[in-house]
């Protein structure tokens, strides 16, 4: 059976762009001091950057699971039961 993941990857470059602007407008936010507007933008672009953080914690999960299914289907082709029952336990028995 084969995994097909349906997850869209976020592409690094829009990361990096979103960090590179919050950075540039809590630079604009010390130099110019409360303004309400940019103070606005600020906890928008905020809010986007722990989103995409969230968004990238869970599509790392996805791969660190499709890469333990995987690599439990091939110990259980080649009968390798106790590297099988280390993917689950220290001290587990089968």
């Amino acid at each position: 059976m084969q995994v097909v993941s349906t997850v869209r990857r976020p592409a690094a470059p829009k990361m990096a762009l979103k960090l590179l602007l919050v950075a540039a407008v809590a630079g604009v936010a010390g130099c110019s001091g409360q303004d309400r507007e940019l103070a606005g933008k600020v906890d928008s672009l905020t809010k986007q950057l722990e989103e995409t953080r969230a968004e990238l914690q869970r599509l790392q999960d996805v791969k660190q699971i499709e890469k333990l299914t995987r690599t439990y289907g091939y110990y259980i082709d080649k009968g390798l039961w106790s590297q099988v029952v280390d993917l689950f336990a220290e001290d587990g028995s089968v």
